[in-house]
């Protein structure tokens, strides 16, 4: 994910797996604590998430994040479950 702060609020990150933009909306204070922190490098948001018609990530109403290093950047494990529908027949 890139980070591309917007204006104060909200910011955009790239989801990995489509590379779509996700708008994240925050506090005025997570906004600033992650222009200093995560500038260019990958981050993990977790919060409310509003999806789109198709299921996929549209928002999401930042409730916590975490800045990745490139030595401990998320395995396929991490990533299992992220666009779970709650359809039994989807896998």
């Amino acid at each position: 994910m890139h980070f591309v702060p917007e204006s104060a609020g909200f910011f955009h990150i790239f989801e990995s797996v489509s590379n779509k933009r996700v708008r994240c909306d925050c506090t005025n204070e997570v906004l600033k604590e992650l222009a200093a922190l995560a500038f260019e490098k990958r981050v993990v948001v977790t919060g409310e998430i509003t999806e789109d018609v198709r299921g996929r990530p549209k928002s999401v109403r930042v409730a916590k994040y975490r800045v990745l290093d490139r030595e401990n950047l998320p395995q396929v494990e991490d990533l299992l479950g992220i666009y779970a529908t709650g359809d039994s027949t989807s896998g």
